[in-house]
């Protein structure tokens, strides 16, 4: 039995699961923070900073996970060492190269973007954008560093620091918050707690037995530019199918409306996310059964990620029902949360979401994107659909039609393509 239960706590999924499930418990207890120190307007922006900066946050378009992916088929070392780092060199360098060089372009864009929306007489409220903006670099680095300890098999190790990450940001943004720092909380926290952790990222890549050069070879396997511009304009389409919500939300409803939808958002993603982890923790051994040309092993792993990923997704979103049930009677909640119908809404479209999200990882394991175009053409009937019944209806019209639109045009699209894929990988 205590075998059983260590077996269990050591899993790669229970670590990702938790990591996730504290992504989760964030949003609540932000919530509370956001709700006893915040202003409704303060809220509208705190939700618009992290939606229109997520672009900030997501500017290796995730090539750290491509990367990652790339090790994980090509490596055959069992530990994380500066020897194993050493073989994939010019991997990494390349790697981190692009991701400086994109970095620093989307700050030079998104800086003038932000005070575009933000039309808040407070400086703090500017001062805000730009801290938000400038704590992005050293919170890339690490988990640029994670994702490369997780292709070498480090996954426990990976989801215990990002853990530690969500922790530590949530306590120091909290304590901030407390003493008054309002917006300037939410930039500063992540800064500090990402420069804590750097040092502890290292240490992952300590040396083992030191082996002969012939036996630690230069991998010199690359990512070619046609992927990174798959992967670059499928996440840029999925920034603008999510994060551009809440700014539109702003520039139609106000920062109060904004508000509410951005914490449904935040929410549902984080929910979302959580359904994520044991597909996220095993593409490191899909990875390496994709190598090996492991069809069985692929198909059982992805079945497995797929029922207990959607478990957990109806799970989390129930509870998250009936939390947002119970303290929408209190008065300190009174204008802050969104409706029942909003909320259950975004849910719906979000677990579509979450089905073609799992057939994406599975196609992408075999260091592929054929969702590039899909991802443009959706996005764009995705922003035009918020467009539309914002401008003309209301936030509850344009959210039932998101279920729609989610449940009509999306999955079946994804689908179509993931059979494409899976017929040309079975066939290879």
């Amino acid at each position: 039995m205590i075998s059983k239960l260590r077996l269990i706590t050591k899993s790669n999924s229970l670590s990702a699961i938790i990591f996730k499930g504290l992504s989760v418990i964030k949003g609540p207890a932000l919530l509370i923070m956001l709700v006893a120190f915040l202003t409704p307007e303060q809220q509208g922006y705190w939700y618009l900073i992290t939606n229109l900066g997520a672009l900030a946050y997501m500017a290796d378009f995730g090539l750290g996970s491509l990367t990652m992916q790339h090790i994980a088929n090509r490596s055959k070392f069992e530990h994380a060492s500066l020897n194993a780092r050493n073989s994939f060199s010019k991997l990494i360098r390349s790697s981190y190269k692009f991701l400086l060089i994109s970095l620093s372009i989307i700050c030079l864009v998104l800086t003038p973007a932000g005070l575009f929306f933000i039309e808040s007489e407070e400086t703090l409220t500017v001062y805000a954008w730009f801290i938000y903006i400038a704590s992005s670099l050293p919170v890339h680095f690490l988990l640029f560093e994670l994702f490369i300890l997780q292709g070498f098999g480090g996954v426990i190790q990976s989801y215990r620091l990002r853990s530690t990450y969500v922790l530590l940001s949530l306590i120091i943004c909290s304590i901030m918050l407390a003493f008054g720092m309002s917006l300037l909380s939410l930039g500063v926290s992540n800064l500090i707690a990402s420069v804590i952790l750097i040092p502890f990222v290292y240490k992952k890549f300590n040396p083992v037995v030191t082996e002969p050069n012939n036996q630690n070879p230069i991998i010199n396997t690359v990512i070619s530019n046609k992927t990174r511009i798959q992967y670059i304009t499928s996440w840029l389409s999925g920034y603008a199918m999510f994060f551009m919500i809440v700014p539109l939300v702003m520039y139609f409803e106000g920062p109060v409306e904004a508000g509410k939808v951005g914490l449904a958002l935040a929410l549902v993603k984080a929910i979302s996310a959580m359904s994520l982890a044991p597909m996220e923790s095993s593409l490191t051994e899909l990875g390496k059964a994709a190598g090996k040309k492991d069809k069985n092993q692929i198909m059982h792993t992805f079945k497995r990620s797929l029922v207990f990923g959607s478990v957990i997704f109806v799970l989390t979103a129930t509870m998250g029902v009936l939390i947002l049930e119970v303290i929408r009677e209190i008065d300190m909640f009174n204008n802050r949360l969104p409706s029942l119908l909003v909320f259950s809404s975004l849910l719906l479209a979000e677990f579509t979401y979450f089905m073609m999200s799992m057939l994406a990882k599975k196609v992408r394991v075999f260091l592929e994107e054929p969702y590039a175009k899909a991802n443009v053409f959706f996005a764009i009937a995705v922003f035009s659909n918020a467009v539309f019944w914002l401008y003309f209806r209301s936030i509850e019209t344009w959210s039932i039609m998101q279920v729609f639109l989610y449940l009509l045009v999306g999955l079946p699209l994804f689908y179509k393509i993931y059979l494409v894929s899976m017929k040309k990988y079975y066939q290879t």
